[in-house]
């Protein structure tokens, strides 16, 4: 990506309501599994699918990589969640809940990353991916949640799911 690239802020403000909307429509595609991650095993997997799912990365990702950002305090591996069609990861996407300021809203949250292998777009996965991610964030209390993206397809998708475009988050 070049360095004029900017990212885009968006936001879905009502979790809640965009689940009752869309309840039942989440089926995975024939074949296809979802579980959440298991941190330590599943390391080198996530690796592997990240470089696969984005080929233009500066370096490829290592198991240890993944390793060092799964100790982030702001992230919690339950909100991590990875598709497999039969052994082969397929999909994986990244929730987390934020940590508010004090006085600040405590029930925002984020998709961090949501990477799905060429081969398997196009096919749902994601889509059941992000809508598994939201049904966890959900749980832990969130109703908005916020993304950033420098794709404009990416935009777009985040945009067919309910997400506006916001001013960047402050300091």
């Amino acid at each position: 990506m070049s360095d004029t690239t900017e990212q885009v802020y968006v936001e879905l403000a009502d979790l809640q309501a965009f689940l009752r909307q869309v309840e039942g429509i989440d089926d995975l595609p024939p074949g296809i599994t979802l579980r959440p991650v298991n941190q330590a095993s599943d390391e080198a997997v996530i690796a592997e699918l990240y470089n696969a799912a984005f080929r233009e990365p500066l370096e490829k990702v290592t198991a240890r990589d993944v390793a060092g950002y799964a100790r982030h305090p702001g992230l919690e591996h339950e909100g991590v969640f990875l598709a497999f069609d039969g052994p082969l990861a397929v999909g994986l996407v990244v929730g987390r809940v934020d940590v508010p300021a004090p006085g600040g809203d405590a029930h925002r949250g984020a998709v961090e990353l949501l990477a799905i292998r060429p081969g398997y777009r196009r096919r749902g996965i994601g889509r059941a991916l992000i809508f598994r991610v939201f049904r966890w964030l959900v749980e832990h209390q969130v109703w908005r949640v916020g993304a950033a993206a420098e794709n404009p397809a990416i935009v777009g998708i985040l945009e067919s799911y309910g997400f506006r475009p916001t001013p960047p988050p402050g300091p």
